[in-house]
This record gives structure tokens, C-alpha cells and sequence, in this order.
């Protein structure tokens, strides 16, 4: 059977992709939290090297309130 974090993280994963490929975004990470199941993850490519998104890359931080509002209206 998949326990809760597995399929917490296929979704995660699942969302990742179509981010990257239907809305254009280069990459990104995500921390999620559900109770007492979590999933890490990361999606993309860092650069124009197109080299994969690793853990130890670093983002800066714009505007996330938008992206907040966009998620919950699209709920």
C-alpha cells in the first residue's frame, strides 16, 4: 500500500511538472506539510545550463502573496 507521505509527495511531484511544463516556470522547491506527513522536493532545471534544481540551490524571494492568492482561488 502507498502510506500518506508517498502519496503526499506523488501529488507534490505531480503539481511540480505541470507548473514547470504548462505554466513556464523554470524550477522551484517545495516544503509541504500535511499533519504529520511531509514531502520535500524540487522540479526543474536552476539555470541556462539547464542543470537540474539540487537541494543545496538557493531562490530569492519575491512577491509570494500573489502566488498565495492565485493557489487559494484556484481551490
Amino acid at each position: 500500500t502507498v502510506s500518506a507521505t508517498e502519496d503526499l509527495g506523488a501529488k507534490a511531484a505531480d503539481m511540480a511538472a505541470m507548473l514547470v511544463h504548462d505554466y513556464g516556470l523554470r524550477a522551484f522547491q517545495y516544503a509541504l506539510i500535511d499533519g504529520e506527513h511531509g514531502s520535500l522536493g524540487k522540479y526543474g532545471v536552476f539555470d541556462s545550463t539547464a542543470r537540474p534544481v539540487a537541494t543545496s540551490d538557493m531562490f530569492g524571494i519575491g512577491s509570494t502573496s500573489k502566488m498565495f492568492a492565485t493557489a487559494a482561488a484556484k481551490a
